[in-house]
């Protein structure tokens, strides 16, 4: 089994089965076969922050560019920024703007308030993250990388089936 990450890709630490009962040895678990810690899924969070930036400023037009190059829910690594397209999609599909409170009160709506930042959250946001507005250097890059995670998935299926007739 490849070494348990959190979602951030960091190596998740567990007592190996030799440890005395109670001591931790800090050592990520590790693959036998290949003695290195699994890499995290291939992602960009600038990016993914600059397109949800994009979104929250410029509006209806951004999320039509956006699917218009192939972008869903699923382009996106994060969870939060996942949900937080959707609310700005559900906005736009009601004729609305997609501004930081109406895009919070769309995602309190949908159940999406666990992930989703607040108004204020998304305020700073669209505020703070440091980036052009150019979604269309972004989104294909972002597709790009969902496209990546998805090869990686299907491989290590792959291997499992593999390691599952030996």
């Amino acid at each position: 089994p490849a070494c348990p990450v959190d979602r951030t890709g960091r190596a998740v630490t567990v007592p190996r089965p030799d440890t005395p009962k109670g001591k931790r040895t800090g050592a990520p678990v590790v693959d036998i076969a290949d003695r290195r810690p699994a890499a995290a899924p291939p992602h960009d969070d600038a990016q993914e922050r600059a397109v949800i930036r994009a979104l929250l400023l410029l509006g209806p037009d951004a999320v039509a560019t956006f699917t218009g190059a192939g972008g869903s829910p699923a382009t996106f690594y994060r969870p939060a920024h996942a949900d937080t397209f959707r609310a700005v999609a559900a906005v736009v599909a009601k004729g609305g703007t997609p501004d930081p409170l109406t895009v919070a009160h769309e995602a309190e709506r949908l159940g999406l308030t666990d992930v989703v930042p607040d108004a204020g959250g998304l305020a700073a946001l669209s505020a703070d993250t440091v980036g052009s507005l150019d979604l269309a250097r972004y989104v294909p890059a972002l597709v790009d990388l969902e496209r990546r995670r998805a090869a990686i998935g299907r491989a290590r299926r792959d291997e499992a089936r593999a390691r599952d007739f030996s």
